[in-house]
């Protein structure tokens, strides 16, 4: 998956890897000042969550601010235009040992867990252990959060013992059986949306030369940020080309018709055709 934008990134000057903490948009001059890197014609917001909405706070570009504020919570809230997020567990484990499954992967109904992933499936079956990957629910996401780039050393060892408690529970496996020789536990605080820009794939700000593409705008899911992101290189390119109208800025949000993991392709014209 990687290949792809490091072969499209081949295409032009990038700098990546690189923390931008404060940007502000300078109205007589109608560029961008991106912390010490410079000035620059267009700003695109491909993130979303508290970071983007604090970058965004006191940019000079207010409408986009408001759009990028972020709620978090289980279930979503009534009558919000807000952008609300959830957070979810993800726990990678392997075991010593193969058990036989019935499923490579599943969604399931669990108080605790959303899917069940049997990464092993994927490879050859040289290697004796099994690896799993279990995704909580929003639910369990939602009271076991923490600030996840410091998760508690008692938190983390709390949340992978209910997980493999509910593994064990769901695949039938004795729980004593399920003793993992590794396991990596991480909190995905800004994990999927709830809600959903109606109407466009993207939002642009003219008088700003600012934009934001993500998921979140289409649907949830690497599809659905793939189109976001080609929508707005397509504005951007029309803004460049004498084309200055806004996009998206009076849209509405509107719950997100998902599973706690995302979304999949349903919609066959959502599927580019190579140009002859």
């Amino acid at each position: 998956m990687q290949s792809v934008p490091e072969c499209l990134s081949g295409l032009v000057h990038l700098k990546g890897n690189t923390w931008v903490s404060g940007v502000h948009w300078e109205a007589s001059m109608k560029k961008w000042k991106v912390d010490d890197y410079g000035w620059f014609d267009y700003l695109v917001v491909a993130h979303n969550g508290k970071c983007a909405a604090r970058l965004m706070a006191d940019a000079g570009a207010p409408q986009i601010h408001n759009l990028l504020k972020v709620k978090f919570g289980p279930v979503l809230s009534p009558r919000t235009n807000v952008m609300q997020l959830c957070s979810l567990w993800v726990l990678l484990f392997a075991l010593p040992r193969r058990f036989e499954v019935d499923f490579d992967g599943a969604f399931v109904e669990h108080p605790d867990i959303s899917w069940i992933g049997n990464n092993t499936s994927k490879y050859s079956a040289q290697n004796q252990l099994q690896c799993w990957t279990l995704i909580s629910t929003k639910t369990f996401g939602a009271s076991h959060k923490v600030p996840q780039e410091f998760i508690p050393p008692s938190k983390e060892k709390e949340v992978t013992l209910l997980l493999l408690n509910g593994f064990a529970e769901l695949t039938g496996i004795h729980r004593q059986l399920v003793a993992p020789c590794f396991t990596k536990v991480q909190l995905w605080g800004a994990a999927n949306p709830l809600n959903v820009l109606q109407g466009e794939d993207c939002v642009f700000q003219s008088s700003h030369n600012v934009g934001i593409c993500g998921d979140w705008l289409v649907s949830p899911s690497i599809e659905g940020a793939a189109i976001s992101g080609l929508a707005l290189a397509e504005v951007i390119n029309q803004h460049v080309n004498g084309d200055r109208k806004d996009v998206g800025l009076k849209k509405r949000l509107e719950p997100a018709d998902s599973e706690a993991i995302g979304a999949f392709p349903t919609n066959q014209s959502l599927f580019f055709k190579p140009a002859k």
